[in-house]
């Protein structure tokens, strides 16, 4: 069993099915069934059960799996330090960061800190925060930027936090809320707290015009005058030109939404990984 096979079995866990994990690792089929084979064979006990639906770990399959995570980790740990270059932080860093924080000014601060630290590269993965803390959890990166309260028990800063808005092509009032057509996204990260204020705003249900997958197609049905939407400001550019306006909890408190910087304490050991902490950190003002 070598590296490639960590990540093999890494991605047909995650995956569940051999044809999405085929694609994904850019591996065909008949080749990644073969190296499967031979890890079970190493290992004298199937690690996955194959079903009509697709595959599941097997108990053994899961006690390997958490072994090779760990493999993963320490293996990044021991190439970037082996290679730090003429005393500068050289290797690969493995982050997560959300969505939204993505779309934002991220790819900017990705150039700079490129910039800073020419020997670094960067494996960049996006999603939902659901996702990036889920693949912090398990090892896959080690670096999360993640928005909301995360359950996160080792290294958490929180980068910056703004607020969350009423936004409309033209000026709204509050108080007419009900009758108009809202656009919701009910995967959004702040789905549940935007129930949670409307309930303690209003004592009758919001006219949902539209209910999306993504808040980017959202904020084009609201330039389109097509109804409006609750959405944290950082989604918001000034040349979009729509009506904003921050929103509050019944005792006055603003509606806010935060961003986080995770990562484990272990990571911070790796040159590669403290660089981009202490760069972000810097950065966004935190330190």
């Amino acid at each position: 069993m070598n590296s490639s096979d960590w990540e093999i079995l890494s991605v047909l866990a995650k995956e569940k099915n051999m044809t999405k994990a085929s694609e994904r690792l850019f591996i065909a089929q008949p080749s990644l069934s073969y190296r499967l084979r031979k890890v079970e064979e190493e290992f004298g006990a199937p690690l996955f059960y194959r079903m009509p639906g697709g595959i599941v770990l097997t108990p053994e399959g899961e006690t390997v799996l958490r072994y090779t995570q760990k493999l993963q980790a320490l293996y990044i740990e021991l190439q970037n330090e082996l290679q730090n270059k003429n005393g500068q932080p050289y290797g690969t860093l493995r982050i997560g960061v959300s969505s939204v924080f993505a779309n934002s000014d991220f790819p900017q601060l990705l150039k700079d800190f490129g910039k800073a630290y020419p020997n670094i590269n960067i494996h960049l993965r996006t999603s939902r925060s659901s996702g990036v803390d889920q693949a912090l959890q398990e090892g896959e990166i080690s670096v999360a930027v993640t928005r909301g309260e995360p359950v996160w028990q080792e290294e958490k800063y929180l980068l910056r936090q703004e607020p969350v808005c009423l936004a409309a092509k033209e000026p709204i009032r509050l108080r007419d809320l009900p009758n108009k057509p809202q656009i919701l996204i009910p995967y959004s990260g702040i789905h549940a707290q935007s129930i949670r204020w409307w309930h303690q705003h209003f004592s009758v249900r919001p006219h949902v015009g539209m209910e999306l997958d993504n808040m980017e197609t959202g904020i084009q049905m609201v330039l389109h005058n097509l109804g409006w939407m609750i959405l944290p400001s950082m989604m918001l550019r000034p040349d979009m030109k729509l009506f904003q306006q921050p929103l509050y909890w019944s005792d006055g408190s603003a509606f806010i939404r935060k961003t986080w910087l995770c990562c484990r304490k272990e990571a911070l050991k790796s040159p590669v990984a403290a660089a981009f902490v202490t760069f972000l950190l810097e950065r966004e003002g935190c330190k």
